[in-house]
């Protein structure tokens, strides 16, 4: 039987840069949920937001990453968040 799941390597996903070298080509990157819990660093929310293809927030994520930016860095609010106004 072939082993159809991709091997993960948890700390890719938090290195600098944005190629995660153990995917193959035709392997997508995979998805970030963000949930009700607090972010303690942007740069590793920078990090895991670019080695991902698809973002979403669920069970009060987006409150939480409001809050991340608004109080931190409140110029990078509209880098992540304009992305899921377009789907309100």
């Amino acid at each position: 039987m072939v082993d159809t799941h991709p091997d993960v390597y948890p700390a890719d996903f938090i290195k600098a840069g944005n190629e995660l070298t153990h995917l193959d080509k035709d392997q997508s990157k995979p998805a970030l949920i963000i949930l009700n819990q607090p972010i303690a660093d942007t740069r590793v929310l920078g990090r895991l937001w670019n080695h991902t293809s698809y973002r979403l927030c669920a069970d009060g994520g987006a409150n939480q990453l409001y809050d991340l930016f608004t109080q931190n860095d409140p110029s990078q609010l509209d880098r992540y968040v304009r992305r899921f106004a377009a789907f309100l």
